[in-house]
């Protein structure tokens, strides 16, 4: 029979190897998340995935491996994989900051631009200092035109962006959107400290420049570009309304000529020569270029076909700026085009359609005198009609 110390030692030695086993598999398991980390540190992007797959299967409910492996998949560039990655990771643990911001970044990437901004508001809220995701939800609002919410996202972390490229980029083409030029030329002028001669930031300082009545300023700014890059539109597009503004039309023609030449299909170039032409009191050419420009459907084209209208109107030309005027209604549904379109059916002597749509007018805008006076005119011509009828 075995003795009692005997036993007493099998019994020490048996827990002692239970407890190698157990910590030997605790370390196995630490390990294969280090292993990937450190794999994804050097940027071993494949091996990475091969070693966090394994340490999620030895422990599926850790949150932080999910959020490992999504930030491996983004490194190989696969965004629709890292999603799934990270709404695992939130499904563990819903307040990982990290992993809400990532995936606000992600879905930022793929353009989904409501459900970043959402996921981006909400990381936020735990982490309001983060650079990274203060100046994505900026960028986005930037990029939807929302400019007052860009400007006050990117305002939070102006002391850590004053020294970066990206956000003084953005951050000035924004104030110059809100007409708020000396601040935009302030940050516009940092960012071309950190990125000399960057063609968008220096058309962008011209903008400003044009804004502020410094026209000058602005022309030898855009100048400077063009002399490197002659064919960039964009700085053409700012050079022609620089001397459009200068009243140096014959120049504005030249500069519509040039971006027409390197881009027919754009709408820029005939917009620029129009308006330069009709400056010139030389209508028809200024009306061929306008069509070009409606012909195109570009950037520009509602503006080219309130031209068009308005210049048939003043030439007493109701049927072709009828047209235009319908046209623009029904693309933008907005009173003055539609009023517009109600005088040239009365100037036609059509006072039925003419009171028809005066009424829409009124139904949209009731305190509209013009509309007002339209309806009780058209009214009074029909009233008048009626009476020759009945007088036969």
């Amino acid at each position: 029979m075995m003795s009692c110390t005997t036993r007493r030692v099998q019994l020490v030695v048996l827990a002692l190897l239970l407890l190698v086993v157990l910590c030997s598999d605790g370390i196995a398991q630490h390990d294969g998340y280090a292993e990937a980390f450190d794999l994804y540190s050097q940027r071993e992007f494949g091996a990475a995935k091969s070693a966090i797959d394994r340490a999620i299967q030895k422990e599926p409910e850790k949150a932080e491996s999910y959020y490992l492996k999504a930030l491996i998949l983004l490194g190989q560039g696969d965004l629709e994989s890292a999603s799934p990655a990270l709404t695992k990771c939130l499904s563990l643990k819903p307040s990982h900051d990290r992993a809400i911001l990532t995936l606000g970044q992600v879905y930022a990437r793929q353009k989904n631009y409501p459900k970043a901004i959402e996921l981006l508001q909400l990381g936020l809220k735990y982490d309001p200092e983060n650079y990274q995701a203060n100046y994505q939800l900026g960028a986005i609002y930037a990029g939807l035109e929302q400019y007052e919410n860009a400007r006050s996202v990117l305002s939070r972390i102006e002391d850590q962006g004053k020294e970066k490229f990206e956000f003084n980029y953005t951050y000035g083409l924004v104030l110059n959107h809100l007409r708020k030029f000396r601040d935009a030329i302030e940050h516009l002028q940092r960012a071309l400290d950190a990125r000399a001669g960057h063609v968008p930031t220096v058309i962008s300082l011209a903008h400003c420049y044009e804004g502020l009545g410094d026209l000058e300023p602005a022309l030898h700014t855009i100048q400077d570009v063009l002399a490197k890059n002659p064919k960039k539109i964009n700085a053409l597009k700012v050079l022609g309304d620089i001397q459009l503004s200068l009243s140096r039309f014959d120049g504005a023609v030249s500069t519509g000529d040039t971006m027409i030449r390197i881009a027919p299909r754009q709408t820029w170039g005939y917009l620029l020569r129009a308006k330069a032409h009709q400056a010139l009191g030389q209508s028809q050419k200024a009306i061929a270029d306008f069509k070009k420009a409606v012909e195109l459907k570009g950037p520009g084209t509602h503006l080219a076909a309130a031209r068009l209208a308005s210049m048939y109107y003043q030439r007493r030309q109701y049927l072709e700026a009828e047209y235009y005027y319908r046209d623009l209604y029904q693309s933008q549904k907005e009173v003055t085009p539609l009023l517009m379109l109600a005088h040239c059916y009365y100037k036609q002597g059509r006072h039925d359609k003419a009171l028809e749509t005066y009424k829409k007018v009124l139904k949209m805008s009731p305190g509209s005198d013009d509309a007002l006076q339209g309806a009780k005119s058209s009214q009074e011509h029909i009233d008048r009609k009626n009476k020759r009828k009945k007088a036969k």
